[in-house]
């Protein structure tokens, strides 16, 4: 008997192929302030839609059924505020130069904050099977 070509791989699908279709779109709104007194501030919206139509294993067949995607999130708030140290040249304290004016100079504090729905993500860790 004449062995078959590829005779170990008996059990093929078609679940892995690129047969489907993704499309995203998305609406971003930023928003910049600089204050006075070293003030300043950041503040963006962005809102997202990704859909995907299912993967179908018949090569003839048209994917009709479009479904929304767990992997983006809706919508995302974002902020971030920054404050310039009041130390160094040109500034309310330690104007006068020298050597903590230099230290202690062009230092700024910042933050940020953000906010997206769902879960955080989640390490995972997969074993072979054996």
């Amino acid at each position: 008997m004449k062995p078959r070509p590829f005779g170990a791989l008996t059990n093929l699908t078609y679940s892995n192929l690129p047969i489907g279709e993704s499309k995203a779109n998305s609406l971003e709104v930023q928003m910049h302030r600089r204050l006075s007194n070293g003030f300043s501030g950041f503040f963006s919206f962005n809102l997202n839609s990704v859909r995907y139509n299912r993967t179908v294993e018949e090569f003839e067949r048209e994917p009709t059924l479009w479904q929304g995607s767990n992997d983006a999130r809706p919508w995302r708030l974002a902020g971030a505020a920054s404050y310039e140290l009041p130390f160094g040249k040109g500034k309310p304290m330690l104007s006068d130069g020298g050597v903590a004016a230099a230290l202690a100079g062009g230092w700024q504090l910042s933050g940020t904050w953000e906010f997206q729905p769902g879960a955080l993500p989640a390490p995972r860790v997969s074993r072979a099977q054996r």
